[in-house]
C-alpha cells in the first residue's frame, strides 16, 4: 500500500522525521513545487515519489487573474468571500490555464502524479453545516446550457423564472450539465497527460452521498465520484470524520461506498490527529489496514512529532502493518 503525507515545506529536519513513517511518497501543492523543494525532497530520501496537488476551481490568485470567472448564485450575487474564492467550471480562460499547468507539470520526470482539488463547483463542504453557493448562473454558464442541452431553446429572461425553470423542468438536464462540465475537464486534463507523460492523474473528493444535502455532490458540486473515476487513475475521498463531527464509523461506510473505485484516502488533518485519542487512533488505523486501498494519505503532518505516544502509534501501522 502506498503511504504518504501532504507536506507544506522541504525544510531538511521535518523531512528527515517524516522518513522514520516509512513513507514511499509526499503530495505537495503545486504553489510550493519548484526544482530546490524537489532536490530537498529527494535529499533526504531519493526513493520517495513526489505527487502533486494542483487546485483546479478555486484561489483568489486566480479569479485576479481571470475576474470574469466569478461564480454567480442563483440571486445572482457574487459568491466570493475573504475566506474562499470559488471560480466558474466553465470559465474557458481558467481552464486553458489549469491545463497548461498540468501539461507542464505532467512534464517533470521528478513527478509520479498529479492530484486534481477543488474539482466541483464552489461551496465551503469541511463544516459538518457546510455553506453551500448554489452556483453558476453566469452568462457563459446559461448560454452553455442553453445551447447543449436545451437546443437554444429560449429561456426566461427574469432571473427568478429562470432559477425556477432550472429547479423544475430542467432539473435533469442541469444536474447532467454541471457533472459533465466537471467530468469533461478530467477527460481534458488526461488528453494532456496521455500525449506526453506516464504520469498518474487523481482527484480528491468531497465525502458526501448522493442523499446528503438534498443530493448536493451533483446538484450542487457536479461531482460524481464514480464518473470521476472511470476517467482517473485513483480518487482521494477526504474522509475527516472529525472535523464533520462524524464518528469512526463513517470513514467505513464511505470506502464500501466507494469500494468500486481504486482508492487513495486523505485522512487526520492536523486538528484532526491534534483531538483524537490513542485509541481512536489506533480503531482508525486498524480499520484502513482492513481495506482494499491503493495507498492512503495523512492530510497534514505538521503536527505527527508533537505526541510521543500517537507517533509511535502511526509507525507501528506505516511501517508494520500497513
Amino acid at each position: 500500500m502506498e503511504k504518504s503525507s501532504q507536506i507544506l515545506n522541504s525544510d531538511p529536519a521535518f523531512l528527515r522525521l517524516l522518513d522514520e513513517l516509512c513513507l514511499s511518497s509526499v503530495i505537495v501543492d503545486e504553489k510550493n513545487l519548484d526544482e530546490t523543494f524537489i532536490s530537498s525532497v529527494l535529499r533526504v530520501n531519493d526513493g520517495l515519489n513526489i505527487d502533486v496537488s494542483v487546485e483546479v476551481f478555486s484561489g483568489g490568485e486566480l479569479l485576479s487573474e481571470f475576474p470574469s470567472a466569478a461564480p454567480l448564485e442563483a440571486e445572482g450575487r457574487d459568491c466570493s468571500k475573504d475566506w474562499y474564492y470559488g471560480v466558474c467550471p466553465n470559465n474557458e480562460d481558467v481552464r486553458r490555464s489549469k491545463l497548461e499547468r498540468i501539461k507542464e507539470l505532467s512534464l517533470n520526470k521528478n513527478i509520479r502524479s498529479i492530484i486534481l482539488s477543488s474539482l466541483h463547483y464552489p461551496t465551503y463542504w469541511i463544516p459538518s453545516e457546510p455553506i453551500i453557493f448554489d452556483t453558476c448562473y453566469c452568462e457563459v454558464c446559461i448560454n452553455k446550457f442553453r445551447e447543449g442541452y436545451l437546443n437554444n431553446e429560449k429561456l426566461p429572461e427574469s432571473r427568478k423564472e429562470l432559477v425556477e425553470a432550472i429547479d423544475g423542468q430542467f432539473y435533469l438536464e442541469w444536474l447532467e450539465f454541471k457533472t459533465k462540465t466537471i467530468t469533461s475537464f478530467v477527460e481534458s486534463a488526461s488528453e494532456v497527460i496521455s500525449g506526453i507523460s506516464s504520469v498518474k492523474l487523481g482527484a480528491f473528493i468531497i465525502p458526501w452521498t448522493d442523499k446528503e444535502y438534498g443530493s448536493a455532490i451533483t446538484r450542487i458540486l457536479g461531482q460524481n465520484a464514480f464518473e470521476l473515476s472511470s476517467k482517473l487513475d485513483f480518487i482521494c475521498p477526504m474522509l475527516y470524520f472529525k472535523l464533520n463531527e462524524k464518528d469512526l464509523s463513517f470513514v467505513d461506510e464511505m470506502l464500501e461506498y466507494y469500494s468500486s473505485c481504486v482508492l487513495y484516502p486523505s485522512i487526520l488533518t492536523s486538528k484532526e490527529l491534534d483531538s483524537m485519542g490513542i485509541l481512536e487512533l489506533q480503531s482508525l488505523l486498524s480499520l484502513l489496514s482492513k481495506k482494499d486501498l491503493m495507498g492512503l494519505s495523512i492530510a497534514d503532518s505538521s503536527q505527527v512529532f508533537n505526541n510521543e505516544e500517537k507517533l509511535k502509534v502511526l509507525k507501528e501501522a506505516f511501517c508494520e502493518i500497513l
